[in-house]
């Protein structure tokens, strides 16, 4: 492409219809003569479109080939936005399903967490059902073992009570005494026949030893003479 100080070139200008004559077979010459005698800002631009023709790639340099591609592109302009609102409408599309599929993700998994809670809670209740059962049998036993083993015991009065307490003292008065009678032996035993037998062995004892006594002393005058 030139820029629009440099005079434009016969390419440029090679959808412009030729037109023939002036010793030119193409009309080429001709033309170059035309573009050279114009005006630099006119000349600027027909150049500049030639290069819009060259983008819209138009053969014809006419108003009409100009508006049919503009149309033209309009349309797939037009085109383009609405694939992007339909891509749009899509995205929204997707995330609110996203959304709803992540909601119900959450629903299921409380839903498990309260369903395995609910299992662990009838387990346990099975559990303390069967320790139940197991205590009330082994009550069972305990009152079944109870009532074989229970006597009658008797009524309970004061009047019975007061006249144990009657007979418990008097048999402490009973045994004071008797310890009393069981001291005036000084060590005997409590049975008579057995202090007689008793006393004769230590009077037989103590006779022994006055003889001892004796003859010792018999003895010793022996062995002063």
């Amino acid at each position: 492409m030139t820029t629009p100080s440099e005079n434009p070139t016969s390419s440029n200008f090679r959808r412009v219809p030729p037109s023939p004559g002036f010793g030119d077979p193409t009309g080429a010459g001709h033309l170059d003569g035309l573009v050279s005698t114009l005006k630099p800002e006119v000349q600027e631009r027909l150049d500049l479109l030639t290069r819009v023709a060259d983008l819209l790639g138009i053969d014809d340099l006419a108003f009409s080939s100009y508006a049919s591609a503009i149309i033209r592109l309009s349309a797939r302009e037009q085109d383009s936005r609405q694939g992007l609102n339909r891509l749009i409408l899509v995205e929204c599309e997707l995330q609110n399903h996203l959304a709803t599929t992540m909601h119900e993700e959450r629903l299921i998994e409380s839903w498990m967490v309260r369903l395995d809670q609910d299992l662990a809670a009838k387990e346990s209740m099975s559990v303390i059902q069967n320790r139940r059962e197991a205590m009330l049998k082994k009550a069972k036993e305990y009152r079944t073992l109870l009532e074989a083993i229970s006597t009658d015991t008797p009524a309970i009065t004061f009047e019975t009570l007061m006249a144990q307490q009657t007979a418990n003292e008097h048999k402490m008065h009973s045994i004071k005494e008797k310890h009393a009678q069981v001291k005036a032996f000084k060590g005997l035993p409590p049975n008579l026949a057995l202090a007689r037998q008793q006393l004769k062995s230590a009077r037989a004892a103590q006779m022994e030893l006055i003889q001892l006594r004796e003859r010792l002393l018999g003895q010793m005058a022996a062995s002063v003479i």
